[in-house]
């Protein structure tokens, strides 16, 4: 015996098709807990590529100075003599418009490479700053031929 469901009108009921609400809220909350997951992911993940840049600066820094020292048996006075050395292409990874190089007597902003040379010329030291301006651990020592 075949039993239709009738509407109010006395019509047949037509089946409903879709989600319903508390579906597609699931749903969204789903889509929100993994979007939350991924760009946290993704911010630790950028920070580390600039510190990874910042530490490549400091080593090109630090292979100009090591080139310098070995043309004129001392080191470069400063920044602005080794920049002119510096590729073109090299840049501060945290805001390209400031400058990727920079004396250690100058204010300490985020991604810059410092470079100072002590009395004497014949050593030096390069320190590169993270996003908060605290200096990255890395240790690049000077050349021993000049001493």
């Amino acid at each position: 015996m075949f039993l239709a469901c009738l509407n109010r009108n006395g019509g047949a009921m037509k089946r409903r098709t879709g989600f319903t609400l508390i579906e597609i809220m699931i749903v969204i909350v789903i889509i929100g807990i993994l979007t939350s997951i991924g760009i946290g992911n993704y911010i630790k993940l950028t920070e580390k590529a600039r510190v990874a840049s910042v530490m490549a600066n400091m080593h090109t820094v630090q292979v100009e100075v090591e080139l310098f020292g070995t043309d004129s048996l001392i080191y470069p006075s400063g920044a602005t003599q080794i920049r002119l050395l510096l590729p073109q292409n090299m840049y501060n990874p945290y805001n390209k418009s400031l400058t990727a190089l920079q004396d250690r007597t100058d204010e300490d902003i985020p991604g810059v490479v410092e470079y100072y040379v002590y009395s004497g010329r014949s050593l030096y030291q390069i320190t590169g700053f993270n996003k908060d301006t605290e200096a990255i651990s890395l240790t690049l020592t000077p050349s021993r031929a000049l001493f």
